[in-house]
């Protein structure tokens, strides 16, 4: 035996690759990438790139907004955000700062056109007539200070495309800067290097939680289940290993780490652990009958190693049907976790084996009692299962109606928020920007003028105008930056700096004045239509209304505006990352019954090779549809959301359910092979299997419950839901598995 001549250097060899590989893990990089979650075939996704790149950025911003519930207009109180406001300049990768004290009212004079500050912060007796033209301004209120006049918003426009090494820089720098000078203050920051800072730091702690919990779990369980330190030892550092050896090669490769990727270390110590359960439990059965060493190992090599690399094809098949979704993290996650069970099986099977020969352990005085009242457990059930085998499958049946009724209840109401963690100040930011700023889901819209027709045309530009009033005074929808605002400016400019001015001239030849002034400024015009002007942009926020809801506001615009818009002028289109997160809800459900139905359809191919028999293929399917319908009725009932995260628990969940099945399968295989009837094959099947497969079960539950931990509640979610798919799994294995075999399974005499 290959193993067993070579079980030092194997040993070696390992311990010598997981010292290098863990070199190599310390390069792993974590990333945030929000827009890699939209899927690169959406039509939208594609229309939004092209439509983007037209246009002058206006992402890269990061606001930091000042409350005082009293009101903002103390002098005080602005003196203090102003110097904080030329204080927000120095920032590294900062460009410019706009806010209150620095946006400037264009004005038309004697001597020409010229701008005054929208504020006179040393005169605080025209601070009651500077709030009611601040008021009257759509362009300021709402954006640079809320409509009830109690928070003042600053926008730091950024350099472009930052790094996580400058965003984190940035970041620091101005909760630095924040603390120093304003701490007193109320004060909350938004925006992309905040988030992309919080997010990657935070998915690094989480990582390092789950490893740390994972860790004691599995070690107690090991200790308590097999009451040997150096067996505990023996599979801990197996599944270490094999953990060590994974994220080497990710580092090696430069593969960074995403949001869905903190899974990886707990997904490779369950899998691993639930190997090396089945591994040890078949080795102390053999310890405590007086076999040799060299016997059990082999008798494991064959009759466990087979099982456990079926088991492994099995889970990798769940994760591999990942690759039918057209979400990349996603597909990159099945592939990668694929990639990490088989270096988990690889490893436990041939280093635990090695390690195991090198023992020298008597024969076992008594196993403890957890064993023994498993298989009592087990063998009792086959004896419930023996007398209600019509009242179980009724039941069963029952279940599954119940599910597909529940299933029909799942949302796909999905908010931003939840990808935010909780008890956060980021999600306090968020909260309070959506009471007090109306929002941070963006509202972009396409405007398109008609075939030989531009966005400045006078005419069209009337027909924007009506869309521009349309959605400034709908409540939902706040923040509007118009394409026809600039002109408006100048028309308010040109009539004494009043609001009541603030629309388009009522003749196109001033119209057309107001346009070669407008000239003068093209980074502004740019953020609001493209340099051949064949599309306008008109840029807003909303409330996290959810999926459904935005939905519904969209279908009242465009009801709207077919009743109300010259279509022959002006056509529209909604676009921005609230409209692919929505869309990203229906490719979820299409790629995740895809997925799901081609990792039924190989399992079975897999089971007719492995069993020669329709029958064996039914019954290995049967009690894992069980599981997956039962967890989806569950989130329909729960109101759990179906969203990117909890779509790939089906995957998970069914790639690791259907080893059970196929351990128990395999047992009853061995047990015909041997001679035994059908009875006492159920029977042994239960007795020997039933007992290895509860504790991985108890393994596994334990472990993935550790993601209930998280701060974040989707993934608490993932944890909550593949423990629940697992418990039923187990059930449904334990109980409808024994009645199939015994109605359908018949002795040859």
């Amino acid at each position: 035996m290959l193993i067993y001549k070579g079980r030092k250097w194997i040993v070696f060899i390992y311990l010598l690759i997981s010292v290098v590989a863990g070199f190599y893990a310390l390069r792993i990089n974590v990333v945030y990438d929000f827009e890699a979650f939209f899927p690169s075939t959406d039509t939208d996704y594609a229309f939004y790139r092209d439509f983007r790149e037209q246009f002058e950025p206006d992402d890269n911003v990061l606001f930091v907004a000042f409350n005082r519930e009293e009101g903002l207009y103390n002098q005080e109180f602005l003196q203090e955000t102003k110097l904080i406001t030329e204080e927000l300049k120095t920032l590294p990768h900062v460009l410019s700062v706009i806010s209150l004290h620095t946006i400037q009212r264009p004005l038309q004079t004697p001597l020409g056109l010229t701008s005054i500050s929208a504020l006179n912060i040393d005169r605080p007796e025209r601070y009651s007539s500077d709030s009611l033209k601040i008021a009257g301004d759509p362009i300021v209120n709402g954006k640079l200070i809320s409509e009830d006049a109690t928070t003042l918003n600053i926008v730091l426009e950024t350099e472009q495309f930052l790094t996580q090494e400058q965003a984190e820089n940035l970041n620091d720098s101005l909760f630095a800067l924040l603390e120093k000078k304003a701490p007193h203050l109320k004060w909350h920051v938004a925006g992309r290097a905040n988030i992309q800072t919080v997010f990657v730091r935070k998915q690094l702690e989480e990582m390092q939680k789950y490893i740390l919990i994972s860790a004691v779990i599995v070690l107690l369980a090991l200790y308590l289940i097999f009451r040997s330190i150096r067996l505990t030892i023996i599979a801990f550092t197996s599944v270490i290993i094999a953990l060590v050896i994974f994220m080497g090669i990710l580092g090696f490769f430069r593969v960074p780490l995403d949001f869905m990727s903190t899974l990886f270390p707990i997904i490779m110590l369950i899998v691993g652990m639930s190997d090396m359960v089945h591994i040890l439990s078949a080795y102390t059965d053999g310890v405590y009958k007086g076999d040799d060493r060299k016997v059990i190992v082999k008798r494991i090599l064959k009759e466990i190693g087979t099982a456990l690399l079926l088991t492994s094809i099995t889970t990798s098949i769940g994760f591999l049907s990942l690759q039918s979704s057209q979400i990349e993290p996603i597909r990159n996650f099945g592939l990668l976790a694929a990639l990490g069970v088989f270096i988990a099986f690889l490893v436990t099977i041939t280093f635990s084996t090695s390690c195991l020969l090198l023992l020298n352990d008597k024969k076992m005085k008594s196993r403890w009692r957890l064993i023994r009242r498993l298989e009592a457990l087990a063998l009792r059930v086959n004896g419930i299962s023996i007398s209600h085998e019509k009242k179980i499958l009724g039941v069963g049946l029952i279940l599954l109606l119940i599910g597909f009724y529940g299933i029909s209840t799942i949302s796909t109401d999905a908010r931003l928020k939840s990808d935010l963690p909780a008890n956060e100040r980021i999600t306090d930011d968020f909260e309070f920007y959506e009471e007090k700023l109306g929002g941070f889901r963006p509202l972009e819209l396409a405007l398109i003028p008609a075939e030989g027709k531009k966005t400045d045309d006078y005419r069209t530009a009337l027909e924007i105008e009506k869309v521009t009033r349309y959605l400034r005074a709908h409540p939902d929808f706040s923040g509007i930056i118009s394409p026809v605002d600039i002109y408006k400016s100048l028309h308010r400019a040109h009539n004494g700096d009043r609001n009541s001015f603030f629309h388009l001239p009522g003749d196109e030849n001033t119209f057309e004045r107001y346009k070669r002034l407008a000239a003068n400024f093209p980074k502004g015009l740019g953020v609001v239509q493209t340099k051949d002007r064949d599309i306008a942009r008109l840029s807003g926020k909303m409330e996290d209304v959810g999926s459904y809801k935005a939905k519904e506001l969209m279908q009242q615009f465009d009801n709207w505006f077919n009743e109300n818009i010259d279509i022959e002028l002006l056509s529209y289109r909604f676009t921005g990352n609230g409209v692919l997160f929505d869309n990203n809800n229906q490719y979820l459900i299409k790629s995740l019954l895809s997925g799901l139905g081609l990792a039924f359809l190989v399992v079975s191919v897999l089971m007719a090779f492995l069993f020669r028999s329709f029958k064996m293929v039914l019954i290995s399917l049967i009690p894992n549809v069980f599981p997956l319908i039962l967890t989806a009725a569950f989130m329909g009932f729960a109101g759990v959301v179906l969203d990117a995260p909890t779509s790939i628990i089906f995957a998970i969940a069914f790639g690791i359910a259907v080893d059970d099945t196929i351990h128990f399968l395999s047992r009853f295989k061995l047990n015909l092979a041997s001679g035994m009837p059908v009875h006492r094959a159920v029977q042994n099947m239960m007795r020997v299997t039933g007992k290895a497969v509860g504790l991985t079960t108890i393994i596994l539950f334990m472990g993935f419950m550790v993601l209930t931990t998280s701060d974040y509640d989707s993934t608490f979610k993932v944890g909550l839901l593949i423990s629940i798919t697992l418990a039923i799994a187990f059930i449904a294995d334990l109980f409808i598995v024994p009645v199939l075999l015994r109605k359908f399974i018949k002795d040859k005499s």
